[in-house]
């Protein structure tokens, strides 16, 4: 037996102990010394025994390939480290007491090994100690400047470092209280503080317009634009004539249409419908903006965008992708004027059946720009002043819409009916009022026309096999889906299969004409996985679609863009060169951005919300319950989207079960339960600073509608 396999087995034995104590437990000499540690750093390094708390030596009980993971800081100190997902499996979590994590903070990579204790903690799998910070996650972060003993120090936000860091570097007129941006030169441990320097000055803390570029700042997302992208911009717009380049096919003299929200400044999209009355074949014709023609890859536009991802719509303003002078008018679709687009004409049967493709760089010239309100009112009858020929091709569009809705219903697509609310604002920002929005026949119309170019998009690609930048749903774990049929099944609906979809979709639709639709769209919604960019070959879930890509929104969302450049090459060349492995990181660096840019969203709204808060409290308020935990629910507002947390504490005497499968919380000895998706009553009573929550109390049952 080796000397490495002879620890191996000791240790084995042991379970755990020091190097003192394994060398004497082997009977190592004195000149077997030297031989021994180098063995040992051998197996150290090849991760086959870790080193832990007390100078313990222990067999790795960690796979090698997830020893390293994403560390999440909690409120208590302690931290989460998570593993990626495997294909069999969800990301694996590991707990990490506060004396453990090495003064990780959110989003640093670490390195773990197990801990001695291995109870399960926090809902984690076991306990875990964080040996080695791999890499930090970022550097620069946002705080309030404060002065203590004549020292200027940041308190960073969210509780990441336990204590404000020295300034090293500052700006001149920085006042106590001042929200700032700062880089950390030194991160904190637990002997030391912590430097930074101060790179922006964002302004008075509580101010809200201060509180959202804050925001932006510690998400990555920058509002402006540099000096070289700005005159790449100014350039690309001097030189565009409108004129019909040789290589474009000429349809501008189509009925061309586009429908877009009111308040929309971009237009990527365009759409013509024309049937043959001898075959009844209906041709679709969509164009999308040929924002590649104007953006050539790795120059300052390309490279802007690419780092930014995807555009970001806050309350009050939007931050494009790119720069407005290609966003909202050379790129943009705009009425009466000739445009640049990418072309994808697609012919279908009686059936709605798809029989042939073909693919363009295409000029255009849009008859009419339309909103979702005016063709909404037009499919309801309501009278119009449009064209008799314009009247009849959005009849048209509409009644084919429905023909293609209907097939991707019947291979089993399926359609969760959320509720969305729409806030309005003042000029200062301020909410003022909410209304729903729903996905009317208008919204659908496009939608169809839409996926179908996708779907006609991504289908061409995977007949060339060639690798391109699909966007993927991934199936749901079956344990997942069969957790929500249990769920499904205590509210008396029935369900065999969980994992056939056409017995999902039979289920949605039988509990949207029930007072129990949202509980169980709300539960199925969290038995998905996210939706992804990767070349990765798999299908859409949600959709039943086998091959699926984004393709029709270039200005604002990165990927689209790359599925242009390929179709680009395709038109002219006849062929595809691509890079594989660049496209996998490329789709994981877009749905990172993706993320951040719903968070920063999410966020701003958030910032008005507590800001009504703070002038409303004490307001009543129907709201469904979206989420359960052991220790309260959260509830969001049916008419302002208010989303809060009621605590289990205020309900004095009564002490509640969890049941996370069934997501619900029933009271002992009690009739009081709240489940997911449940109808609530609630009353605003403030917001938790420390957990940076807005905080609920609990009125009243509601009557499910």
């Amino acid at each position: 037996m080796s000397l490495k396999s002879d620890i191996l087995y000791h240790l084995k034995k042991m379970k755990s102990a020091t190097v003192k104590g394994l060398a004497h437990e082997m009977e190592v000499s004195a000149g077997e010394k030297r031989e021994f540690k180098n063995a040992l750093q051998t197996l150290l390094q090849e991760k086959k025994i870790d080193l832990g708390p007390g100078d313990l030596l222990t067999l790795t009980k960690i796979p090698v390939e997830d020893r390293t993971g994403l560390f999440r800081k909690l409120p208590s100190g302690h931290g989460i480290v998570t593993m990626p997902a495997k294909p069999e499996r969800d990301p694996v979590e590991w707990f990490i007491k506060r004396e453990d994590t090495l003064s990780a903070i959110t989003g640093d990579t670490v390195m773990i090994a197990p801990a001695k204790s291995r109870r399960d903690l926090q809902g984690a799998s076991e306990r875990a100690v964080v040996v080695k910070i791999v890499t930090h996650g970022k550097k620069t972060f946002v705080g309030t400047y404060i002065e203590k003993n004549d020292r200027p120090l940041v308190r960073i936000d969210e509780d990441q470092f336990e204590r404000s860091v020295l300034v090293k570097e500052s700006l001149p007129d920085l006042l106590p209280k001042d929200r700032v941006w700062i880089e950390v030169l030194e991160f904190p441990t637990d002997n030391a503080r912590g430097s930074c320097r101060i790179l922006e000055k964002l302004g008075e803390a509580g101010d809200i317009n201060t509180e959202e570029r804050a925001l932006l700042r510690n998400l990555g997302i920058s509002e402006t634009f540099p000096p070289e992208v700005l005159s790449e911009a100014q350039r690309i717009a001097a030189e565009f004539d409108e004129s019909i380049k040789p290589g474009r096919e000429d349809f501008t003299q189509d009925l061309v249409i586009t429908i877009d929200p009111k308040d929309a400044k971009d237009h990527d999209d365009a759409v013509s419908l024309t049937v043959d009355l001898t075959t009844q074949h209906r041709i679709l014709t969509v164009h999308i903006a040929d924002v590649s023609y104007f953006v050539s890859p790795g120059g300052p536009l390309d490279t802007e965008a690419r780092k930014r991802g995807t555009s970001v719509y806050l309350p009050m303003r939007a931050i494009p992708m790119f720069p407005e002078l290609i966003s909202n008018h050379v790129a943009s679709l705009k009425e009466g004027v000739t445009r640049y687009v990418k072309t994808v004409q697609i012919e279908y049967n009686a059936a709605g059946a798809r029989i042939s493709t073909r693919f363009a760089n295409g000029v255009i010239k849009v008859r009419k720009r339309f909103n979702y309100d005016e063709v909404q009112s037009f499919i309801e009858a309501q009278p119009v002043d449009w064209p008799e020929d314009m009247q009849q091709a959005v009849r048209e569009m509409h009644r084919f819409s429905r023909i293609l809705r209907e097939r991707r219903f019947q291979r089993g697509s399926l359609e969760l009916q959320m509720p969305e609310v729409r806030l309005g604002y003042n000029r200062d920002g301020e909410i003022t009022g909410a209304n729903f929005t729903q996905s009317n026949a208008s919204h659908q119309l496009i939608e169809e026309f839409m996926l179908a170019a996708n779907e006609a998009v991504a289908g061409h690609f995977r007949q060339l096999d060639v690798p391109f930048l699909r966007r993927i749903h991934p199936s749901p774990l079956p344990q997942k889906l069969e957790s929500f049929a249990e769920f499904a099944r205590s509210l008396g609906f029935k369900i065999q299969n969980p994992t056939s979809r056409f017995e999902l979709q039979k289920l949605l639709e039988e509990s949207s004409k029930t007072e129990h639709r949202h509980s169980v769209h709300f539960a199925f919604l969290r038995s998905l996985k996210q939706a992804v960019y990767s070349p990765d070959r798999e299908g859409h879930f949600a959709l039943a679609s086998e091959d699926y890509c984004h393709f029709t929104s270039p200005i604002r969302r990165y990927p689209d863009l790359t599925v242009h450049r390929l179709l680009n090459q395709w038109i002219k060349k006849g062929r595809i060169s691509y890079q594989a492995d660049e496209l996998k990181a490329l789709g994981e660096l877009c749905s990172k951005r993706e993320r951040l840019a719903e968070e920063a969203e999410r966020g701003a709204v958030e910032l008005r919300l507590k800001e009504f808060v703070r002038k409303n409290f004490g307001l009543e308020f129907d709201a469904k319950i979206t989420g359960v935990i052991e220790r309260g629910f959260f509830a969001q507002g049916n008419t302002i989207p208010i989303e809060g947390f009621v605590s289990a504490e205020e309900f004095k005497g009564i002490h509640f079960d969890y049941d996370p499968a069934m997501h619900t919380l029933q009271g002992r000895q009690s009739r009081l339960s709240f489940r997911l998706g449940q109808p609530v009553r609630v009353k605003l009573m403030g917001i938790e600073e420390e957990r940076d929550r807005i905080r609920l109390k609990w009125v009243k049952r509601v009557v499910e509608e």
